[in-house]
């Protein structure tokens, strides 16, 4: 099985902690488990844009790079069982564009029920999800390299997140992603 943890730059230390928690409690019984992270060195793919090399034409380059960038974190996404979206104080106030275009994604194979997607709350209430849904993209940088999101397409609230910094966080959110392991293992009727 294979989760995306979806997470902002600053929550990188956060991101990497439950990565490996949710690793290490989810390969008792799945050995087979991967959890992909950006923040994890072999996930991490080199900033797009330092490839440009002097001389060359910025703005042609610069769309390539972030095209593969947006491929290969969607080819992620696609081969993945489960979406975490880590939900923080910080990311909350940071609103990063990756992040909301990951979400875009995810919510789109979750209606599908092609992907489970899975709110991770770490310090803040629930109710902060629909907080998510307000934030603007703040630069026209941040429009062009995403593209445009409108708010009306996130809906991170529509679905169940777990509070992982919760007593039983860790153990709710590794049930719920077992669950989804032992019903891909199942034989079609």
């Amino acid at each position: 099985m294979k989760i995306f943890l979806s997470h902002a730059g600053a929550d990188a230390a956060d991101a990497r902690r439950l990565a490996d928690k949710l690793w290490d409690r989810l390969r008792r019984n799945s050995p087979d488990v991967a959890v992909f992270c950006t923040s994890q060195p072999e996930d991490r793919m080199p900033d797009p844009l330092l490839s440009i090399r002097p001389g060359q034409n910025f703005e042609m380059e610069a769309r390539a790079a972030i095209e593969r960038l947006r491929d290969y974190l969607r080819e992620n996404i696609v081969t993945s069982q489960a979406y975490l979206v880590l939900v923080t104080r910080r990311s909350l106030e940071e609103s990063r564009p990756w992040v909301r275009w990951e979400i875009l994604e995810a919510q789109a194979m979750a209606k599908d029920q092609t992907l489970r997607f899975i709110p991770c709350l770490l310090d803040v209430p629930s109710r902060t999800l629909q907080s998510m849904v307000t934030a603007l993209i703040k630069s026209e940088w941040e429009e062009w390299e995403v593209g445009a999101i409108p708010d009306s397409s996130l809906r991170p609230y529509e679905f169940q997140g777990v509070d992982v910094s919760s007593p039983r966080g860790l153990e709710e959110l590794a049930l719920a992603l077992e669950t989804i392991d032992h019903v891909a293992a199942e034989p079609a009727d």
